[in-house]
């Protein structure tokens, strides 16, 4: 098959859309289909056999490290010359709604990605009147396409109770070769200062709507109790609220934006995963910490959850409830037993979510689209 795909980012490990969308394709050329990419940001060490189409671009206001592509004229005529079997797209801005209004009227079956629960931020910025409106639009936007996609039955749910209809889950896979407990360094926390200590791990962006104001209040709690001797919280990554973490997070270890070998050993190296974000479509990050031997602290909204109830590897709290999340914290501090029955729990799910079966499920539902 002919596959035109547009992606906001392909930018390897930037984050959860980027590395879905970066084994996407790499799926998509091991068996053999033609793959044509438009997207505004390519990172150096892409794919070989994807032909790229860039879009200019402008940085995201108050996220400048995120590119918003603009339309550059020919770049329907560039798809057209393409002629492809499947039209793939996974941002719902300008360009997504363009291809998508092209698609139907060229009757090329066009599929979509929701990724991003943008709905969910808008409190967060203090705008929640607007939540209509973006409905609204989302509406209006994927009821161009034969299928959405969206990676838990709950945000399934969630699409359909506002009127978003032919929705099937895509999940995620995980790399276990990359995610794995061997991945464990000594000499790493010999220099978290870590001997006879838990570690709590946090890994993404340093952005409000994550609710790091709630791992902000729960480090605090553990440093005002009995547990500060023994516990120590590694924050990965960065982000608009770095300064402010740091400030409130004072004794707490921030190694900065990880990727490769390095990300695998912090996750791997730590103990427990604090992760209360209550806006994640899937929660990457999470599967992420479970391969890596990590039970997981997550929110009851939003996809996290299924991924814990699914592996049994983890504790799933009232989303925004600081105490809860306290209170399962300390709990896996003082079990573990506890622990170590969770995370063999976690290693039998991961063991069957390779990226391969993931990926066949996509291609199946593409193939389907083709053959209406």
């Amino acid at each position: 098959m002919r596959i035109a795909l547009y992606y906001g980012t392909f930018y390897k490990n930037k984050d959860g859309v980027a590395r879905t969308a970066y084994q996407l394709v790499e799926h998509l050329l091991s068996q053999g289909h033609e793959v044509h990419l438009w997207t505004p940001e390519v990172s150096e060490d892409t794919l070989e056999g994807v032909t790229f189409h860039h879009f200019p671009s402008l940085p995201v206001p108050l996220y400048p490290s995120y590119r918003f592509a603009l339309p550059r004229h020919g770049f329907l005529k560039e798809m057209d010359e393409f002629d492809p079997d499947v039209i793939h797209t996974s941002t719902p801005d300008l360009i997504g709604l363009l291809i998508g209004i092209h698609a139907n009227k060229r009757g090329v079956p066009l599929v979509s990605a929701y990724h991003t629960d943008f709905p969910s931020y808008l409190k967060y910025y203090h705008i929640s009147l607007f939540s209509g409106m973006l409905w609204w639009f989302l509406r209006y936007f994927y009821r161009k396409c034969c299928v959405v996609l969206c990676p838990t039955k709950r945000i399934m749910r969630t699409l359909e109770e506002h009127g978003i209809n032919n929705v099937k889950v895509w999940s995620r896979g995980i790399d276990t070769y990359c995610f794995n407990p061997s991945k464990r360094r000594s000499d790493l926390r010999k220099r978290w200062k870590a001997e006879g200590k838990v570690v709590v791990l946090f890994t993404g962006r340093f952005v409000y709507y994550k609710d790091i104001d709630v791992v902000i209040k729960v480090y605090q709690r553990i440093m005002e109790g009995r547990f500060k001797e023994r516990t120590i919280f590694v924050m990965v990554g960065h982000g608009p609220e770095e300064d402010v973490l740091k400030r409130e997070m004072s004794k707490a270890i921030f190694p900065g934006y990880l990727n490769g070998e390095d990300l695998y050993a912090a996750y791997a190296s730590a103990d427990v995963f604090l992760f209360p974000s209550r806006t994640e479509t899937f929660g990457n990050v999470v599967q992420e910490a479970i391969a890596s031997g990590l039970p997981a602290i997550v929110s009851d909204v939003g996809g996290c959850r299924e991924i814990v109830e699914g592996s049994g590897c983890g504790i799933v709290c009232e989303g925004g409830n600081i105490q809860s999340f306290h209170d399962a914290l300390v709990t896996l501090i003082e079990n573990e037993n506890d622990r170590h029955h969770m995370i063999e729990n976690g290693q039998s799910y991961v063991n069957e979510r390779t990226w391969f079966n993931v990926n066949q499920e996509i291609m199946r539902i593409y193939e389907r689209m083709v053959q209406r």
